[in-house]
């Protein structure tokens, strides 16, 4: 396992089978193919012209498996949930225009095209429910351990 830090390029994953990176580092690994992609609070690619997005989006296309962790997958509207679902099964999930006319009542403002409404919401709950294991706190109930906290000291070259 190794940890990177910064931008900079790799060229391969080395020797190692589990690459921990942050979002902002993505660029670095954004030519590199691995098996299995797994993006912690994936709502964090909910912009698709964000370049963080189009990274990641880049890197899980290239996976074989790709998993999304999150507590919150769209904060306020559907549109927040596209890129995440391009991140899953691209060849199924229509362009960004396409989807936010079916689920977001997008229309023409004079700024541009307004994708912050909701509509066809129970096709939208039932697109999801192919996608999403939802468990809350409630249902898990002993399941979940005891929160634990730990310091750990990481030298940065």
């Amino acid at each position: 396992m190794t940890i990177i830090h910064g931008t900079k390029p790799l060229s391969s994953t080395g020797d190692f089978d589990i690459i921990i990176l942050s979002y902002s580092s993505l660029k670095s690994v954004e030519t590199l193919t691995f098996k299995v992609v797994i993006l912690d609070e994936s709502h964090f690619i909910k912009d698709s012209e964000a370049k963080r997005t189009r990274s990641a989006l880049q890197l899980c296309h290239r996976a074989q498996r790709v998993v999304l962790l999150t507590g919150t997958p769209a904060m306020s509207r559907p549109i927040e949930l596209h890129a995440q679902l391009m991140s899953l099964q691209p060849s199924i999930i229509p362009s960004r225009y396409l989807f936010a006319a079916r689920y977001c009542n997008a229309y023409r403002s004079h700024f541009g095209v307004d994708m912050t409404g909701h509509s066809h919401t129970d096709e939208l709950h039932f697109l999801l429910s192919h996608f999403v294991i939802r468990r809350t706190k409630k249902e898990l109930g002993d399941e979940l351990p005891c929160k634990t906290r730990q310091l750990l000291y990481i030298h940065v070259t």
